[in-house]
């Protein structure tokens, strides 16, 4: 299995020694490094691990990246999805089971796409070295220290990790939504889209004394 040092670029190696060194607890279900990590920055650049190799794979994440990343737009940097030889960018068709809102939202964030192929470990590491957080897809291929499958997320080597494979971790999607969560407030037009979304869904309940919704990502 490959370990997650494996990934990381030399320099980042030391750094990381240094966070197994010392332990943080996690607050609210996210490690406390990577709140003081990813709030102060003005932007961020995003990748994923391991590399795609399966165009199915890759529309389903350019989807997913698009919604859970739109409300937060103006702090990201660029997406940078690390793809096999061959495996190339294309107009890849929303998947049946997303939603179409979702569409909307890959035509928003479209500018910030980079498709890096990828043909050795070395060819990883400098896709990791140049991204900030790194979206875990598919955590079957490489050993995940315990906080990966514990927590959803971790430091090592200075960047962010975060689980977000569908297949194997139940709370993926509350996973996304703490990228955002950690990079700050969301642009002022998607609260106030939010805040109306809310009033006209509170105005269908009637006069009941209780309510619950269940939802994630920017529709709610």
């Amino acid at each position: 299995m490959t370990r997650t040092r494996d990934y990381l670029p030399k320099h980042a190696r030391l750094i990381s020694l240094a966070e197994r060194v010392f332990t943080f607890a996690p607050r609210n279900g996210v490690m406390a490094p990577a709140i003081a990590a990813l709030g102060g920055k003005r932007a961020v650049t995003v990748t994923f691990l391991p590399a795609i190799s399966d165009a199915a794979v890759l529309a389903d994440l350019v989807y997913r990246s698009s919604w859970y990343l739109s409300p937060v737009v103006e702090k990201i940097r660029g997406i940078i999805f690390p793809v096999a030889v061959g495996i190339g960018p294309g107009e890849r068709d929303l998947p049946p089971y997303l939603d179409e809102e979702t569409a909307q939202c890959r035509r928003q964030l479209l500018p910030l796409f980079e498709f890096r192929e990828i043909g050795s470990l070395d060819d990883e590491r400098g896709v990791i070295a140049d991204a900030d957080i790194v979206l875990v897809w598919d955590s079957r291929l490489w050993d995940p220290p315990a906080q990966l499958s514990n927590y959803g997320v971790f430091r090592r080597g200075g960047r962010t990790f975060f689980n977000v494979d569908r297949q194997t971790y139940a709370r993926e999607a509350s996973t996304w939504l703490d990228v955002p969560r950690l990079l700050g407030a969301c642009r002022s037009a998607v609260v106030a889209q939010c805040r109306e979304k809310f009033i006209a869904m509170a105005k269908t309940l009637g006069n009941s004394p209780r309510a619950y919704v269940f939802g994630t990502g920017p529709s709610l």
